[in-house]
């Protein structure tokens, strides 16, 4: 028992309102008040009956206790603390995109993977329950994203999926489904759905029947997953007849005999498929009843699966609001007798009806977080300052909305690594290197194994030290580094400090490197990003001088360049450029040699 509480005491503002209204109508409905107007004060004690006049006063007392206790049941009294386990679902749902050639194909408008986007899109937004993963596949399949709760990152990654990010073409099902396999082993994840969207395997006709990439691979690695209680499910996408494959540089696609390719949709392996994984298999539709009809059966799944303790408590008090529920029934029970209640609900009945949206009810029944998260996601930065929301929340508003030194100050109240992250991406977009350089490296220090952290230090470090080199004509120990551009990858900050979640709790919007641990040789490198991910600009560039009524020191260096913050200016934002960078660093690193991948669409 600790000391008495109210979990929701702006419900306690409705008590005075309430009772101005009944002490209103009370005044207004009083037969006295009307007789008072027309008899005689004298005689109008003689006229009026006593019990009505008791009748009229008890009334707005019966109506005041009633105003009473329903705030205060909703104001949710508490006199007890109640710590819950936090649990976290074991479940993950990871989203397969065909991106070979063949995805190209217009036979449905406006393209199979435009189409399979869109499909990807729908499914990752109503995935709320399960962590979500991304792998792509053509000749090789790669891991996107890791898996993470915060699905609206993946969204954001979707239009920079396109068939030329990928190092090598072809059809590897078989592939595909194993590296989301070795994902859902690698997030922890005890159960997993995974949603397949393709056109099929294409060699059934010129490649072998045997072998990497075909179908029967594919079958075999689809029985695989269903003996590891992971679920399979196919979308496919395209038409049986299928249609020429356009190329960008114009005309279509030709096998090696020189006639012109035509991608069906192999329905018949695809069904195969859903049925060795124990799902589903659906061709795609204009609307939304595909995606319906494979998450109604792999939420019921979600609902039967495991979760795992935190080893962590949420504070939280028991609200004893409900106990005073009988008492306001029992208040309640004299008014069917009157008819009071009948009435009221009879007018209620009888009224017209309003439209009201959702949106707007439901925002108020959401919590401040939940609130904040659907302010910055469609854009309205100046909300969230309004609600009770911690400074992960208002750190992240203000980097998005480039607000970059209200940014720092809210991500500086946090002290895990996550927070010295976003604050040190901050700083960086504000110019501020050097305090950019020591956030990085608190980070690290809380967090020796923050990819993202080592990445971003690794960049600004290398744009000081060519800030330097441009400053004096002494000859540099690393001329790479001095002959390159330095490059911040702004996009990469900016979705890590949108999907701050808890602090530190959620690493979704950190990209890590792909093929991590499984595919580093002995005495390589950790797959991080380098010059290489970076390309460097031209170095005559022309830079626009400094405008009038402005100081050209504060504009640019002593040499004429930009200062470091203009640098920024000009990078490319491409996410497309730095996953096709990753992918060939990744494919290159892990196949020394030629391997069969199939019909190259």
């Amino acid at each position: 028992m600790s000391e008495f509480a109210l979990l929701r005491p702006w419900w306690l503002l409705l008590i005075p309102p309430a009772l101005a209204l009944i002490w209103w109508t009370w005044r207004n409905t009083d037969a006295a008040s009307r007789w008072r107007a027309l008899i005689d004060p004298g005689l109008l004690p003689h006229l009026l009956h006593r019990s009505s006049e008791r009748g009229s006063k008890a009334v707005p007392l019966y109506a005041s206790m009633l105003a009473v206790l329903c705030a205060l049941a909703l104001a949710g009294p508490s006199f007890q603390h109640i710590d819950t386990a936090g649990y976290r679902s074991l479940r993950a749902r990871i989203v397969i995109l065909d991106l070979s050639s063949s995805m190209l194909t217009p036979d449905i408008a406006p393209s199979r993977l435009d189409r399979a986007r869109e499909k990807a899109r729908l499914i990752m937004q109503r995935s709320r329950e399960a962590l979500s993963g991304v792998v792509v596949f053509a000749g090789a399949a790669f891991v996107v994203s890791p898996l993470t709760e915060d699905a609206g990152t993946l969204i954001e990654q979707l239009p920079a999926l396109l068939p030329d990010i990928m190092p090598v073409q072809g059809s590897r099902l078989d592939s595909a489904l194993a590296r989301a396999a070795q994902l859902l082993q690698e997030g922890g994840a005890t159960h997993g759905d995974l949603i397949l969207i393709t056109d099929g395997p294409n060699n059934e006709r010129n490649g072998p029947a045997l072998g990497p990439g075909s179908a029967a691979s594919a079958l075999a690695a689809a029985a695989a997953l269903d003996r590891a209680r992971i679920t399979l499910s196919v979308i496919g996408v395209g038409s049986p007849d299928g249609a020429p494959i356009p190329l960008a540089e114009g005309g279509f696609l030709r096998d090696g005999n020189g006639r012109l390719v035509r991608a069906g949709l192999n329905e018949r392996a695809l069904a195969e498929m859903a049925r060795h994984g124990g799902g589903l298999y659906i061709r795609a539709s204009t609307d939304e009843r595909d995606v319906e009809q494979i998450l109604a059966l792999h939420d019921g799944v979600l609902e039967r699966s495991e979760y795992r303790n935190l080893d962590r408590h949420i504070p939280d008090r028991y609200d004893h609001g409900a106990w005073l529920l009988p008492v306001l029934l029992l208040l309640v029970l004299p008014a069917f007798r009157r008819g009071w209640l009948m009435s009221l609900l009879l007018v209620a009945a009888l009224s017209p009806v309003q439209r009201v949206s959702a949106s707007d009810w439901q925002g108020w029944l959401l919590g401040h977080e939940h609130r904040a998260a659907a302010a910055i996601e469609r854009g309205d930065y100046a909300h969230v300052e309004q609600l009770k929301v911690g400074p992960h929340w208002r750190g992240a508003a203000h980097y998005r909305a480039g607000r970059y030194a209200a940014a720092v100050e809210a991500f500086a109240q946090l002290g895990d690594a996550t927070g010295h992250y976003n604050r040190g991406n901050a700083l960086a977009l504000s110019g501020q290197l050097e305090a950019a350089v020591g956030a990085y490296e608190q980070a690290l220090r809380l967090e020796p194994t923050h990819e993202d952290a080592r990445f971003n230090l690794t960049l600004v470090r290398r744009a000081m030290d060519s800030s330097s080199g441009r400053g004096n004509d002494r000859q540099r120990a690393e001329p790479a580094a001095a002959s390159s551009e330095p490059h911040l990858n702004q996009d990469r900050g900016r979705r890590t400090a949108t999907a701050t979640r808890e602090a530190g709790d959620n690493r979704g919007a950190r990209t890590t490197a792909d093929e991590q641990a499984s595919s580093r040789q002995p005495g390589e490198e950790p797959a991080n990003a380098h010059d290489s991910a970076y390309p460097s600009m031209p170095a005559d560039r022309p830079e626009a001088g400094p405008e009038p009524g402005t100081d050209s020191t504060a504009r640019s260096g002593a040499d004429g360049e930009p200062p470091p913050a203009r640098w920024l200016d000009r990078i490319p934002d491409e996410p497309g450029g730095l996953l096709k960078q990753k992918f060939h660093r990744t494919y290159f690193r892990r196949h020394t040699q030629a391997e069969n991948t199939g019909d190259p669409w």
